[in-house]
């Protein structure tokens, strides 16, 4: 059986929430952990453009912010639904909210 996908970066708070919402679960080992940050080639390759983005069997099941409920039910269960959100507004948001955070900062 597949593992579950997560990939993550270390600075992205609701990466943070996500890996403490599954150690807390005890499932932090029944999924694989791939830091974009220490491996971008990997990231790319599995087309992570937000973080996290969380895969089950080869798909993507959610990315950016995520319904953290919905991704634990699916690592418990091996469920594969995929994302219907726009890909472009979601990668829109993304690049928006990173930079109002630098402008607060």
């Amino acid at each position: 059986m597949e593992k579950s996908v997560i990939l993550y970066h270390k600075s992205c708070p609701t990466s943070l929430k996500l890996l403490k919402r599954l150690k807390d679960k005890k499932l932090l080992n029944s999924v694989e952990l791939v830091d974009c940050g220490q491996n971008v080639l990997r990231a790319v390759g599995e087309g992570a453009v937000s973080v996290p983005t969380v895969k089950i069997n080869g798909g993507t099941i959610d990315f950016g912010p995520i319904d953290f409920d919905n991704i634990i039910n699916a690592i418990k269960n091996r469920l594969v639904t995929r994302v219907t959100r726009d890909i472009r507004e979601e990668i829109a948001y993304t690049i928006l909210d990173n930079q109002l955070k630098r402008l607060r900062e």
